[in-house]
């Protein structure tokens, strides 16, 4: 019968479990969860790079989306504005393209209070 060593808190500290016979027979089996450890771990940083990458290309997307939107708008008012003035020429009018400015006359009487 073969009695059952136990690993006591004292040998982890000084070190003496490292050299008993059935931590190196599992040396190999250690060896190789380490090795899948590190490879899990570049996966892993590989994929959050990826995801923040994505991310950014989404953001970036929208704007542009946001920004061609803008400037469909634009052209298409401008494009009715000169389909109107093509119209209006025909009929003798021109349109001025100078945006209307409204002056507001104050008289003097009532910039002095009423005086």
């Amino acid at each position: 019968m073969k009695k059952n060593k136990r690993i006591k808190v004292k040998n982890i500290f000084d070190g003496s479990f490292l050299t008993s016979k059935s931590f190196i027979k599992n040396i190999p089996i250690i060896m190789v969860f380490s090795v899948f450890y590190i490879v899990y771990i570049g996966i892993r940083y590989q994929i959050e790079q990826t995801i923040q990458e994505k991310n950014r290309t989404i953001e970036e997307i929208k704007k542009l989306q946001d920004k061609t939107s803008e400037q469909r708008a634009i052209l298409q008012r401008n494009s009715l504005m000169l389909e109107v003035s093509k119209k209006l020429e025909n009929r003798g009018v021109k349109v001025s393209a100078e945006p209307i400015k409204e002056e507001i006359i104050i008289p003097k009487e009532v910039e002095n209070g009423g005086q």
